[in-house]
């Protein structure tokens, strides 16, 4: 492409004055300022230009228009000496990239620093918003994404596993594994491979994380009326985990076989959980972004609704879908894997707990084995999984109820 020779002034030329563009020959149209048209005639560049003649036209609008439209505004300065973006360099960036509906980098005097994609870019520059632009998805520094690429490529092509199964046993490393963000870049690596550059893909994943509502990703329409997102399908994978957890250690207690533990939420609370229907209002069942029923492989729109992990635990109203589960949740970080993993892990230990208690004198039942591992659990550090004091309170109690019921079993089954 015509692009790949040009040196970054001229790009920057392209870029903040063109206002047309005809890819088949290929042509652009520009309004420049006098001094840029002078350098562009007289053969001083490698672009080939003619005037329209239009001269004293394009001189007077390019002299009003010479502050919105100038160089400033992407990578022809250094950052602390960039303008902000116009509704003007935005129709020249459309019109001289066919890569221009991707992620971006932005600062605002309001918002602080914010990932956007082109089209909430585009509407907030259109009501008045002052964003500078920072970076976009193609700027990612190629050493943070091809080492796990390769990575990834690699792993798959030794054990090639396809979609993985999830692990049930609480006590295996792998347990909780598909729904976290790791998981999220081995699926968005393998999902990309066939159909797109699994770099780019994670080039985008690395900006989306930073998106507070998921949703903004996919609430933009092309000319046609059609949906479209500014990231690769497989990027959604890496973003969301379509397995729903298992909640159970965190239902409240009860003596039915879907009894919970009643164990805090701690930092997994907060997570997202997206869904077509959260509370029931509308008629038939509740969907996840990946549903057979749904537009799969759309990825979020505004018709889907965001609740979090904790109000999930009192909708009572949820109809899931029996194919998909009903909702999709954001991947958890490695903290949250983790405290989902020893809590599961302590529910599992509750249930023997319980049950070595309630039959002390049956077969198998080793009281000394799950004191070790009560002991184990009370001496583990939990700072990281509660921000409440009251919920680390829950939890320690939780433990220490576990050992004296153990203590007590222990000793009268040594007195018999």
């Amino acid at each position: 492409m015509f692009l790949s020779g040009l040196s970054e002034w001229e790009l920057g030329v392209l870029v903040s004055w063109g206002t047309d563009a005809d890819w088949a020959h290929p042509a652009m149209t520009l309004r420049v300022p006098g001094s840029v048209a002078r350098r562009l005639l007289a053969d001083a560049s490698d672009l080939s230009c003619s005037e329209t003649g239009e001269s004293d036209t394009v001189e007077q609008t390019a002299q009003e228009t010479a502050q919105p439209f100038g160089p400033g505004v992407f990578d022809d300065v250094p950052v602390h000496a960039r303008r902000p973006v116009t509704t003007g360099d935005l129709r020249a960036l459309h019109a001289v990239s066919r890569d221009s509906d991707q992620l971006y980098l932005v600062m605002s005097l309001a918002a602080g620093p914010q990932v956007l994609p082109l089209s909430a870019l585009e509407d907030g520059v259109a009501g008045g918003g002052r964003y500078v632009i920072i970076a976009v998805a193609d700027d990612v520094p190629d050493t943070l994404v091809a080492a796990s690429c390769a990575e990834f490529t690699e792993a798959e092509a030794d054990n090639n596993p396809g979609s993985r199964s999830p692990v049930h046993e609480p006590g295996d490393p792998a347990f909780g594994r598909e729904l976290g963000t790791a998981e999220g870049e081995r699926l968005t690596v393998r999902l990309a491979r066939s159909f797109h550059d699994p770099k780019a893909a994670l080039r985008s994943l690395v900006l989306a994380r930073n998106i507070a509502d998921l949703r903004d990703l996919g609430d933009d329409w092309d000319r046609y009326e059609s949906r479209r997102s500014p990231v690769h399908f497989s990027v959604w994978h890496g973003l969301l985990a379509m397995e729903q957890p298992d909640l159970r250690p965190f239902l409240p207690v009860s003596d039915d076989r879907w009894g919970g533990s009643g164990l805090p939420l701690g930092i997994l609370a907060g997570v997202q959980v997206y869904s077509t229907d959260v509370t029931g209002r509308y008629e038939g069942r509740a969907h996840s972004p990946d549903c057979q029923h749904t537009q799969r492989g759309r990825g979020l729109s505004r018709y889907y609704d965001l609740a979090t992990v904790e109000q999930m635990l009192d909708a009572e109203r949820f109809d899931p879908c029996s194919k998909c589960g009903g909702y999709a949740i954001r991947r958890l970080t490695a903290a949250q894997v983790a405290y989902y993993r020893a809590a599961h892990q302590v529910h599992d230990l509750a249930g023997r707990v319980q049950w070595s208690t309630g039959n002390p004198s049956r077969p198998g039942v080793d009281f000394a084995s799950l004191l070790a591992e009560v002991k184990k659990w009370v001496d583990t550090s939990a700072d990281d999984w509660f921000e409440e004091r009251r919920e680390f309170r829950e939890w320690n109690h939780f433990l220490h109820q576990l050992l004296r019921q153990v203590q007590t079993a222990a000793g009268g089954r040594t007195a018999q």
